[in-house]
């Protein structure tokens, strides 16, 4: 079961000034062994981009935004997949 996706980290943001209602995100996606990746779409107005980097043991091999480092954060934190949801709802 170390294998499966047990642990997720979601941050939801604005990647530009004038572009609200956060539509920008990261989220991170680890099994048992902390194993797993780190999906960011970044939303524009005229375009938008979406990169994948892997993590190997809780570290990425690509370095990561700052939105990409929460997201890992909160993935290898202690809180459940649902609290993780749940607090990445919420409007702050």
């Amino acid at each position: 079961q170390n294998n499966t996706i047990q642990k997720i980290g979601f941050v939801k943001y604005n990647a530009f000034e004038n572009i609200g209602n956060d539509l920008s995100f990261a989220l991170t996606l680890l099994d048992g062994n902390n194993n797993g990746v780190c999906i960011s779409s970044i939303y524009g107005r005229s375009e938008s981009r979406i990169f994948s980097k892997p993590i190997v043991r809780g570290k990425s091999v690509a370095s990561l935004s700052q939105e990409e480092l929460e997201s890992l954060a909160d993935a290898l934190g202690d809180k459940t997949n649902e609290e993780a949801l749940v607090s990445a709802s919420v409007v702050k």
